[in-house]
């Protein structure tokens, strides 16, 4: 396997933030500000490509976040400012028709990233303002559905960032400011039940992210203000022991933004302004330990979007105006190494 994630600001062809696994090759192109396309995020898978295209004022379609995966066809369309209806984030797959639609100011339904597939119906809606659901960010692959809700103000759920797998369905809810349970990026998957709570000024636990799985027990705590952990993603699985810690203004990790699926438990960690690591989106699979790592404003590695394989060690770095190497998007494979270096203005390696 071997992933590259590339980020070229102001570039003529790509752009930022290019991945390219071995098997399944995905990118992730932002070309802002280009002629041709103006590209945002796009995704190419190998087997199923993934197309997420931003073309903002563009003259003919407009198009941001459109998704065409190789078998199935899914098209998120960004159509700002239409006569006919407005669509932002459709999606429109090839065997299975999904539809994102956000019809803002519409006086009938004003959804944003509605999904519609063929036979399922899926819905992510955004209604802002709406009495029932008020949805938005949903993601759906190809074979597996991935939902991302938010509803904010909403009196009901108040999701954010619910994530659906097609087997394992996982839910990442977010419900601020209710009376109830407050939760925060919580995940049920279909097997095992994950839960992610967020109860933000509570009296008893104050937790965020906190995860329960059925077999395994994940625990994703956030407590604010607290005088002992303050942890916030705390991954603690059963027979492993993952941990996703955020603790702000800590001074060992003050980890965030966790990613956990059903089989291989993935970790996105971030410790901003810390002494040691400071990692920020770190990828831990089950089988295969992947790691992006960012350390802002570390003297050891700073490191960004680092990857670390369990059998296979692959770096992604980036060293910019380095006096030794100042490479960008090196490749050395050890058995499989390979390595992105990226150093900006750091002494050592300083590596983002």
């Amino acid at each position: 396997m071997y992933i590259k994630i590339l980020r070229c600001d102001y570039q003529f062809i790509i752009n930022q933030k290019i991945i390219y696994t071995q098997n399944n090759v995905y990118k992730i192109l932002r070309c802002d500000y280009q002629s041709i396309i103006n590209l945002e995020n796009n995704l190419y898978p190998a087997n199923n490509v993934y197309k997420i295209l931003r073309c903002d004022y563009q003259s003919i379609i407009n198009l941001e976040n459109n998704l065409y995966p190789a078998n199935n066809v899914y098209k998120i369309l960004r159509c700002d400012y239409q006569s006919i209806i407005n669509l932002e984030n459709n999606l429109y797959p090839a065997n299975n028709v999904y539809k994102i639609l956000r019809c803002d100011y519409q006086s009938i339904i004003n959804l944003e990233n509605n999904l519609y597939p063929a036979n399922n119906v899926y819905k992510i809606l955004r209604c802002d303002y709406q009495s029932i659901i008020n949805l938005e960010n949903n993601l759906y692959p190809a074979n597996n559905v991935y939902k991302i809700l938010r509803c904010d103000y909403q009196s009901i759920i108040n999701l954010e960032n619910n994530l659906y797998p097609a087997n394992n369905v996982y839910k990442t809810l977010r419900c601020d400011y209710q009376s109830i349970i407050n939760l925060e990026n919580n995940l049920y998957p279909a097997n095992n039940v994950y839960k992610t709570l967020r109860c933000d000024y509570q009296s008893i636990i104050n937790l965020e992210n906190n995860l329960y799985p059925a077999n395994n027990v994940y625990k994703i705590l956030r407590c604010d203000y607290q005088s002992i952990i303050n942890l916030e993603n705390n991954l603690y699985p059963a027979n492993n022991v993952y941990k996703i810690l955020r603790c702000d203004y800590q001074s060992i990790i003050n980890l965030e933004n966790n990613l956990y699926p059903a089989n291989n438990v993935y970790k996105t960690l971030r410790c901003d302004y810390q002494s040691i690591i400071n990692l920020e989106n770190n990828l831990y699979p089950a089988n295969n330990v992947y790691k992006i790592l960012r350390c802002d404003y570390q003297s050891i590695i700073n490191l960004e979007n680092n990857l670390y394989p369990a059998n296979n060690v692959y770096k992604t770095l980036r060293c910019d105006y380095q006096s030794i190497i100042n490479l960008e998007n090196n490749l050395y494979p050890a058995n499989n190494v390979y390595k992105i270096l990226r150093c900006d203005y750091q002494s050592i390696i300083n590596l983002e």
